[in-house]
């Protein structure tokens, strides 16, 4: 099993703790935890999400975040997705927010 399969087994089961210790790992480890958060309909994965969102500055971290996020389908991360979109002057992470909101929303903006 690879590493990214370990992760995602953690999400399946709903390990949330042990998928944040891993957020506060290396960029490698951060970035397999947060892909593993974007499952349907789990809230705790999008709170998880958001966390990762907001409290970084690395720009892949944060793609990576927003594209889970709309994985996620949460209208929770709507309002958090809307406002990195007019806090940033980034034009890939206005996109990818556009993207995450598209799927979570299942529709064009």
């Amino acid at each position: 099993m690879s590493e990214s399969e370990k992760y995602q087994k953690m999400a399946e089961r709903k390990q949330w703790r042990k998928l944040q210790k891993k957020m506060a790992g290396t960029k490698e480890e951060r970035l397999m935890a947060i892909a593993a958060c974007g499952i349907p309909y789990e809230e705790e994965a999008c709170n998880l999400l958001i966390g990762q969102l907001t409290a970084c500055d690395d720009r892949e971290i944060k793609l990576a975040a927003i594209q889970s996020l709309g994985l996620t389908r949460s209208l929770s991360a709507v309002e958090v997705l809307s406002w990195l979109a007019e806090d940033t002057d980034d034009e890939t992470i206005k996109s990818a927010i556009c993207e995450a909101q598209t799927k979570i929303w299942g529709r064009k903006h």
